[in-house]
């Protein structure tokens, strides 16, 4: 599989002289499912504003093989006065896509996300869930290759959370696109990706480059069984013993 993402000694430093990442170094193949984890301010968010090519590299390079990115972000971001359905339908409106495959693409749009019957309401009239699900079809209307996600189910309750992480699982597996996937969860990190970039506190590092080996096809359950176990202690393991020496450190 080619390379989508290749990073080589990227760094970045904001104009306050805050260092948030240094010298990371990865790959992430087409088609990969890759998480982000670790510790609050690590840099997991500016990471992906880089890929997304929202800032730049302060020193290194980044080399992003897409031009067709969508972002979601952990809030819906939806105009209180469109509709679902118009919500959904505006970057394709943006883009000047002719009036029918805009339908056609917005409506494929709400049957792969379950929004079918709520085409015609508004922001006000949704749960959290809901909006979720509005602002992630209206990143898949525009078909990309690259799906980049900062911690969009954060705020869901459990409930919402777990469907949403199933559905979003089985898209990918449809779709194949590649995704990067900011979160704070290392559960959610195995349960949903394929491999987890877990960074050390600031300036972010990589720590673990840790790939999941589960089942391609999951469900809930399996966040009970052994094999999701060590994984996920694996992570933590890391994860603590980075805060454990970033916390001597200061001392």
């Amino acid at each position: 599989m080619k390379a989508d993402i290749i990073a080589r000694n990227l760094s970045k430093t904001f104009n306050n002289g805050l260092t948030t990442l240094k010298n990371l170094n990865f790959e992430i193949t087409e088609g990969d499912f890759v998480s982000l984890v670790g510790p609050s301010g690590c840099g997991k968010s500016t990471l992906l504003r880089l890929i997304a090519k929202l800032e730049m590299p302060s020193e290194g390079s980044l080399q992003v093989y897409h031009d067709q990115i969508a972002f979601v972000f952990q809030d819906a971001h939806l105009l209180p006065w469109r509709n679902v359905f118009e919500n959904i339908s505006l970057p394709l409106e943006l883009q000047k896509i002719s009036p029918a495959e805009k339908k056609s693409l917005t409506e494929q749009a709400l049957e792969k996300i379950g929004l079918k019957d709520f085409a015609s309401a508004y922001p006000a009239q949704l749960s959290g869930g809901m909006k979720m699900r509005v602002s992630l079809a209206r990143a898949l209307v525009t078909q990309p290759k690259l799906l980049l996600m900062d911690e969009p189910f954060a705020a869901l309750d459990e409930v919402s959370r777990a469907s949403l992480e199933e559905d979003l699982r089985k898209l990918w597996l449809e779709k194949k696109m590649t995704i990067v996937f900011v979160t704070h969860s290392i559960s959610e990190a195995c349960f949903l990706t394929n491999r987890a970039l877990v960074l050390s506190s600031r300036p972010g590092q990589i720590v673990l480059d840790k790939k999941i080996s589960l089942p391609e096809n999951r469900k809930l359950e399996i966040t009970l069984s052994p094999e999701f176990s060590k994984t996920a202690r694996e992570i933590l393991e890391v994860l603590s013993a980075n805060t454990q020496q970033d916390m001597a450190a200061q001392l």
